[in-house]
């Protein structure tokens, strides 16, 4: 080997090495079933337990979602995601509730039977880039579910 390519040996070793993880790294899991929340975040701050919404989400695998709070529908419509993305991305379109004919567009991560949503502002075109939220714009809001049996 010239001493030229011996040089670079280290690099393009590197290189596969890392190509090999993030081909390999694990795929997250659709959000599937049904999910009450158990805490949320707002504008960088955790929400109170008694301001939560006593809320429930559920996926099914045809790709419609439901939710209800307080026992009630509070939206419905179609959900979308691309788990190639990092973090994965969550698009919900809402046929019914306030939000109709709005895109709201999310991140999430499922780890067992906890999901972690960040929402964007329905209609806005905002998706947060981070399972966090911050104190000022862009406006997000961050629940977190256990899926319901």
């Amino acid at each position: 080997m010239s001493p030229g390519l011996s040089a670079l040996a280290p690099l393009m070793i590197a290189l596969g090495l890392l190509a090999g993880a993030s081909a390999n790294r694990a795929v997250p899991e659709p959000p599937l079933g049904r999910w009450r929340v158990v805490r949320g975040e707002s504008l960088g701050k955790p929400i109170r337990q008694v301001d939560l919404p006593n809320a429930t989400m559920t996926f099914e695998a045809d790709g419609r979602w439901f939710g209800t709070e307080n026992g009630a529908a509070s939206g419905e419509g179609a959900w979308r995601v691309n788990e190639a993305l990092v973090p994965a991305t969550l698009d919900l379109t809402h046929t019914a509730g306030l939000d109709k004919g709005k895109t709201q567009l999310c991140i999430f991560a499922v780890v067992g039977d906890t999901l972690s949503l960040a929402f964007g502002v329905p209609g806005l075109g905002n998706r947060p880039t981070k399972l966090a939220t911050t104190e000022g714009p862009p406006y997000t809001l961050l629940l977190v579910f256990v899926r319901t049996k």
